[in-house]
């Protein structure tokens, strides 16, 4: 005779014994459910099938195919039915497993919609009324060349004194001490765009001093950009910020970053520091122009040319730069005959709006206009420029012989400029 364990006999017990059927509550006179208590592990609370999806197309409304998942519940449901009533399934349990049905193909259309409905609505072949659309195509295009109709938002006229400038004096009295390096150097430069009246002496001096605070960390590009905007805003009056520049830019990983065009604006800077210090910049502008000269014989002719035109573009201020172009000039004139007729005359004006009289450019530029094949179809705006040119240099005569003529054949077809400059040139 065998003996059995008390928990071998419940769990024996437990399995010989009829599964028990439990009722559907909240439903009078309702039929035993075919979800037992070791069926499924939560009985479906829904009786009803969801409300169909009226957004999404016909074809996604669809109940999919059934999944493996599906198919498993679906077997095992029978398998407990048959156990429950070997007799035909009620009414009520095909209700309910079609409910079942219904509830996952609801939650697998509505996550699909929700994933990429575009997508399914683009795959219907009856086509779909349902449009969808990214957040970029329903925002208002406000480029007025795309969309003309939109119109921007004007500037205020009070923007630079009630807005631009509190902003600037707060992030230089309160914001500078927690700047970097590069938004000092554009703070700078933002302050030194306004107009002399409308800056504070106290706030440049105060810029300055965090400028040198955080000297140790500037770079080439900070040095380059907060150069010239400081030399507006302090001038000559601050020494200790010059001299801890120049001992900055001294060092050889800066100079090894710095351009030609970058040795440039240095230069432009402490050359105008000369005349108040003396010989105490000396030294270190000679070793910069004698990387500028080094710099500045790579440079071929068009290079060379728009360099020239570029300082003549603003005479105004670099009237005292008569360094930087002394170099230009000095490999200019070795490269001079690469130029076309039409750069050699744009030199020969730019020499002339930095008051610098150039012979051996002129007698070659006066050479090549008195050719009237070279000149023929000369454009009216360089008729005029022409002539602009050399009567500024008091050598109208020798260009007036084939010049002449063409400034007669295009009298109608000159501009509003063109006409300015012709009365400055000629004579009364």
């Amino acid at each position: 005779m065998k003996f059995s364990s008390p928990a071998s006999l419940r769990w024996t017990r437990s399995f010989s014994r009829a599964p028990r059927v439990s009722t559907a509550r909240g439903l009078p006179g309702s039929s035993p459910s075919v979800f037992s208590s070791r069926g499924l592990a939560s009985p479906v609370r829904s009786r009803l099938p969801p409300e169909p999806q009226a957004s999404l197309p016909a074809r996604a409304t669809q109940p999919p195919a059934p999944s493996v998942v599906s198919r498993s519940l679906s077997r095992s449901l029978s398998l407990q039915h048959r156990r429950a009533s070997p007799s035909s399934p009620s009414p009520r349990s095909s209700a309910l497993v079609s409910c079942f049905f219904s509830s996952v193909s609801s939650v697998r259309v509505t996550s699909a919609a929700a994933c990429g409905g575009s997508d399914v609505a683009s795959s219907s072949p009856h086509g779909s009324s349902v449009t969808t659309s990214s957040a970029i195509e329903q925002a208002p295009l406000r480029d007025p060349l795309v969309n003309p109709s939109f119109t921007a938002q004007k500037i205020p006229k009070d923007y630079v004194k009630k807005t631009l400038i509190p902003h600037l004096e707060n992030q230089i009295a309160v914001v500078a001490k927690a700047l970097n390096e590069l938004e000092l150097a554009n703070l700078a430069a933002a302050y030194s765009k306004l107009p002399p009246a409308l800056r504070h002496p106290e706030l440049c001096r105060e810029l300055a001093e965090k400028v040198k605070f955080r000297m140790n960390g500037f770079g080439a590009q900070e040095i380059v950009l907060a150069l010239h905007p400081l030399f507006s805003l302090v001038g000559d009056s601050d020494k200790e910020l010059w001299r801890l520049f120049a001992e900055r830019i001294e060092k050889e990983f800066i100079l090894r970053e710095l351009s030609v065009l970058n040795l440039v604006s240095v230069l432009r800077v402490f050359e105008k520091l000369e005349g108040a210090f003396g010989d105490e910049f000396a030294a270190f502008v000679a070793t910069l122009q004698d990387l500028l000269k080094a710099g500045i014989s790579q440079f071929d002719a068009i290079e060379l040319h728009d360099t020239l035109v570029a300082l003549s573009m603003n005479h105004r201020e670099t009237k005292r730069d008569l360094q930087l172009v002394r170099f230009a000039l000095a490999e200019m004139d070795k490269k001079v005959h690469a130029l076309s007729l039409l750069n050699q005359l744009s030199l020969l004006q730019a020499l002339v709006r930095l008051k610098i009289e150039h012979r051996e450019l002129t007698d070659l530029v006066a050479s090549q206009l008195q050719d009237g094949r070279k000149i023929r179809n000369m454009p009216p705006k360089f008729v005029a420029q022409t002539v602009w040119v050399f009567a500024k240099l008091g050598r109208l005569a020798d260009v007036a012989c084939t010049v002449g003529p063409l400034m007669e054949h295009h009298i109608k077809r000159f501009s509003v400029v063109d006409f300015a400059r012709l009365a400055q040139a000629l004579p009364a």
